[in-house]
């Protein structure tokens, strides 16, 4: 089989063209990936800048900026843990749930543009499949 048919590749090629695509309709709503990546991982519960930086895969410093422009957009706020004062927890904002439900509608046009040559278990198996090695390089970290 042809290096360029091979999984890792392919991951490669298509995670390019994945992100130009991704890029172009974030950047035409203002955003950059890193926020709308954080904006995933807060939709689902609070989290630290640590952990936040940890589901990114980045390095904690780096996810500074990316916590301040959220916080300057009004999407997010940060308060001490009550149980452990050193840590700062981070939560989405009313207005920062309405963002991320705003763009999850304009997403579900995309996605069916982009992953169009998938039928829907196709793109099941697809998820299913790269959630497991996501998980797997979650659980190295």
């Amino acid at each position: 089989m042809s290096f360029r048919r091979r999984a890792g590749f392919l991951l490669a090629t298509v995670g390019r063209r994945t992100d130009a695509a991704w890029g172009g309709f974030l950047r035409s709503r203002g955003m950059t990936n890193a926020e709308f990546a954080a904006l995933a991982v807060l939709v689902d519960g609070s989290a630290s800048q640590v952990e936040l930086a940890r589901q990114l895969a980045i390095d904690a410093r780096n996810a500074g900026a990316t916590v301040r422009k959220l916080r300057e957009r009004g999407w997010l706020s940060s308060a001490a843990d009550t149980t452990d004062r050193r840590r700062v927890v981070l939560t989405l904002t009313p207005d920062g749930q309405r963002a991320w439900d705003d763009l999850q509608a304009e997403l579900r046009g995309s996605r069916s543009d982009y992953f169009g040559a998938l039928d829907d278990p196709e793109r099941a198996e697809l998820e299913r499949l790269l959630n497991k090695l996501n998980d797997a390089h979650l659980a190295q970290d």
